[in-house]
């Protein structure tokens, strides 16, 4: 068979299947005239519907993002209302705990007072040492004896007066420099105290 020959087969073959398309195309425009026109309508209902469906996730994905926004903004003010609140709360312990500090010093304090008020009939000032039923000020002042003793009397009180040894050992153990009411003023060598009583041995 020559290539010339073979050329005019192929030819006939893709003439014949051009032919035998348009022949059935034309058959089925012929036997069902509408079908064309329904494939059109189906795909531009397909599109439609497609298209509607584009805008109904959109609107879906519009309305997540807002939520998604809402609920970061929300977490975060509740995140920063949480710290307020955990501040707060350490504040809060923080004042507790000096408020019962305080009570319970006060407390002392009171238990202290009303002990010494009922045994002594008096109590002492704040920044006083107390022993026994005397009060004692410890100045921090640098003043001779007759200085000491006009601020004694200033604060309604004199120059201590020790009348036991257990009174001369606690204020012994206040560790300062102080002056007492011990005086020979009135007779060089004679010493008595500031109420007029002669110093003991005892």
């Amino acid at each position: 068979m020559s290539v010339t020959h073979q050329r005019d087969v192929c030819e006939d073959i893709y003439a014949n299947e051009d032919f035998y398309l348009t022949q059935r195309k034309s058959a089925l425009h012929k036997t069902n005239p509408g079908a064309e026109r329904s494939g059109m309508k189906r795909y531009r209902l397909a599109v439609v519907c497609l298209g509607l469906l584009c805008v109904l996730l959109l609107a879906v994905i519009a309305v997540l993002s807002a939520w998604y926004i809402k609920l970061v903004k929300e977490r975060s003010q509740f995140v920063i209302s949480k710290k307020n609140l955990t501040d707060e709360e350490e504040q809060l312990k923080a004042s507790y705990y000096n408020l019962t500090e305080e009570r319970d010093w006060l407390q002392t304090s009171n238990n202290k007072l009303t002990k010494q008020l009922s045994e002594c009939g008096k109590f002492c000032l704040n920044g006083w040492q107390t022993f026994g039923c005397q009060c004692y000020y410890i100045s921090t002042e640098d003043k001779n004896w007759t200085e000491s003793r006009q601020q004694c009397r200033e604060f309604g009180a004199d120059l201590a007066i020790i009348k036991t040894q257990e009174e001369q050992e606690a204020l012994a153990n206040l560790k300062v420099k102080a002056w007492i009411g011990l005086t020979d003023k009135d007779v060089e060598g004679v010493w008595r105290w500031v109420d007029g009583t002669a110093l003991t041995a005892t």
